[in-house]
């Protein structure tokens, strides 16, 4: 195993600055897009904010490879879906575990 740069030396200084004119260049420029898009919907919605856990429900599917987190705050509910699995055959299993109701896809990260 490697040793870990020591944080005293200038080189290790040097390879962790960061380089902003990245931020123009992809794949970086669509990530920073995804997560300013991920910034101003939790700002905008009020089941994104900080919640106590008694308004947040998490359900684990590891054989489909998915994890769905639902959360709501007064009127204002979110439900997310996370796919780990290795292909898209996760699509149907997230489907077949959306609640109830009339849902919009915010964003998508596929």
């Amino acid at each position: 195993m490697p040793e870990p740069p020591a944080p005293g030396d200038l080189a290790t200084f040097e390879r962790s600055r960061l380089d902003h004119d990245r931020r123009t260049q992809e794949p970086h420029a669509t990530l920073e897009r995804y997560y300013r898009a991920l910034l101003t919907l939790r700002h905008a919605t009020p089941a994104l904010f900080v919640l106590p856990k008694e308004r947040v429900r998490v359900q684990v599917d590891e054989p489909a490879g998915l994890l769905t987190i639902e959360r709501h705050n007064g009127r204002s509910r979110v439900w997310t879906a996370f796919a780990f699995a290795a292909s898209a055959t996760a699509a149907p299993a997230v489907e077949a575990t959306l609640p109830a109701g009339g849902w919009r896809k915010r964003l998508d990260s596929a």
